[in-house]
């Protein structure tokens, strides 16, 4: 028995129940998996020596985060660290594009670029400095997050900000002059699903932009699961158990409240409450009983939204990557693309089914940012690239959709020619290389469902109000008792803890109410 049981051991799930055993429950922890850790796990897969993410990489997100920075997790042993500069986008034929973490110099870059453009970023950032605290906190806290929104909407003098963060990223980038902050907000604008010329979409280019400059683009030492990890000391600390290999397949109610859960192996687990750390169509479809659920959510549940699949490449290197143009500062985060059209069209022809002939590529240099992933001399390199969650066709006309293995090598080798083309004598570095596609993630993680990181689109009719659906959106459910606390709700993807901690403060309530 529990007081509450939590479904899923990513840092949503286990950052609920840390904030659950601090109010004093009975909490158990519930992971199928023989791990914990969701997306934010790392393993030795791809070599024995060197430690690679599965899903999640940075975290500028959870240093940002009130939600996870208020669970004090240096106590538990969580130390971040970062690479000499947050990000770095390689030109074709010479040089780099940089953003450092030191404003003033960043401002100095800028303005010998294009005169004027350090100025217009010293602008932003103060905008950020007086409002960026108030701002994560509305976009990570339960909604409607009024406290927030009424601090961000008091400051008057910065109100440009918030128009910003409302504009297309397509109209935001003609605010500057030179090449460098356009590519860099697009960059970290194309980690969203959303076209460049919806409104909004300039949203998550600002805020990884100036969180580079606030926290700068943090690692958990020693992996992604070290987040995990500090988070399951704390919960045992405080009392609260964790269980792997233990598959959840329904959730018991009677008289349409929650009283347990039954396990794959048959065992059933009484409970008073449920926080669901899964999919919302997984919840809906398969954990609850149908008669319990609306017709309406679940003909909602059957044409959920995903954000794009994904496919992963991290390779193995027994140096650094042989850049033809080293960059001065080297950078952990790396973004490959041609041209900043080329992110916005990466964008459009994915949403439109199609797998992009260059596709925009993401990167970590992940020993760069933190030396205890591989030996001394190496590098520990990751990328991901999103592809259509339902394939149409290939630019290349190489692909067949399935993404079976002849397909993940192909794009592998697609993703790896363009690291070649800017760093010539990449391949001859590689001591191991893994592809994961949208299938291996979805089999590492069911809430990655196809690779769809983000756990839903990031549309704006999926946002709000509307995540999961509109009339259950947030954690409640049909079911009283039962929680949703994954990324399916607000505020969505990355590591902030903000579902799990919304639903952990609804069954605080609820059990207090009872």
């Amino acid at each position: 028995m529990a007081d509450v049981t939590v479904i899923g051991s990513g840092p949503n799930g286990l950052v609920g129940a840390n904030y659950l055993a601090d109010a004093g429950h009975d909490v158990l922890v519930l992971e199928s998996f023989d791990s914990i850790g969701g997306a934010a796990a790392s393993d030795r897969g791809v070599h024995p020596d060197f430690v690679h993410d599965i899903a999640s990489t940075f975290h500028p997100l959870a240093a940002a985060s009130p939600i996870i920075e208020g669970l004090a997790l240096a106590d538990f042993g969580l130390v971040r660290s970062k690479a000499p500069a947050v990000l770095g986008h390689p030109r074709a034929t010479d040089g780099w594009h940089i953003q450092v973490e030191d404003v003033a110099t960043m401002a100095t870059l800028l303005d010998a670029e294009a005169p004027g453009d350090g100025e217009r970023f010293l602008a932003m950032w103060a905008d950020w400095a007086a409002l960026g605290t108030d701002v994560v906190k509305a976009l990570v806290t339960p909604f409607p997050a009024l406290q927030h929104v009424r601090s961000v909407l008091s400051a008057r003098e910065h109100y440009r900000l918030l128009l910003m963060l409302a504009l297309p990223l397509d109209r935001l980038v003609k605010k500057f002059h030179g090449p460098t902050l356009p590519l860099l907000l697009a960059g970290n604008a194309g980690h969203s699903d959303m076209s460049h010329r919806m409104p909004g979409s300039g949203l998550m280019g600002i805020v990884l932009t100036m969180l580079g400059h606030q926290k700068g683009f943090v690692v958990p030492r020693g992996g992604a699961q070290e987040l995990p990890n500090a988070l399951a000391r704390r919960l045992t600390a405080k009392g609260g158990r964790i269980r792997t290999s233990a598959q959840v397949v329904r959730i018991n109610a009677r008289n349409n409240r929650a009283i347990g859960v039954s396990l794959a192996s048959g065992e059933r687990i009484a409970c008073d409450a449920v926080i669901a750390g899964v999919s919302a169509p997984s919840l809906y479809l398969d954990l609850l009983e149908r008669d319990s659920v609306p017709a309406r959510f679940l003909r909602a549940m059957h044409k959920y939204t995903w954000d794009p699949g994904t496919v992963r490449v991290d390779w193995a290197l027994n140096s650094a990557v042989p850049w033809h143009n080293p960059p001065a500062v080297a950078p952990g985060t790396i973004h490959l693309a041609d041209s900043l059209e080329q992110i916005t069209r990466n964008t459009d022809v994915i949403r439109a089914g199609i797998v992009p002939a260059q596709p925009f590529i993401v990167a970590g240099q992940m020993t760069t940012s933190d030396a205890s992933r591989s030996p001394a001399g190496t590098e520990s390199l990751s990328s991901y690239t999103r592809v259509p969650q339902v394939f149409q066709a290939d630019q290349a006309d190489q692909l067949s959709g399935t993404w079976n293995d002849s397909d993940l090598n192909i794009f592998a080798d697609r993703v790896q020619a363009r690291f070649e083309a800017l760093a010539p004598g990449f391949e001859s570095r590689i001591l191991a290389r893994r592809i994961l596609g949208p299938e291996q993630l979805q089999a590492r993680n069911a809430n990655l469902v196809n690779g769809a990181i983000g756990g839903g689109t990031q549309l704006l009719g999926n946002q709000l109000v509307f995540r999961p659906t509109l009339g259950m959106a947030g954690p409640r459910t049909p079911v009283a008792g039962v929680f949703l606390g994954s990324a399916s709700a607000h505020p969505g993807g990355g590591v902030h803890g903000g579902p799990g901690f919304a639903a952990a403060m609804s069954a605080c309530r609820y059990l207090t109410s009872r």
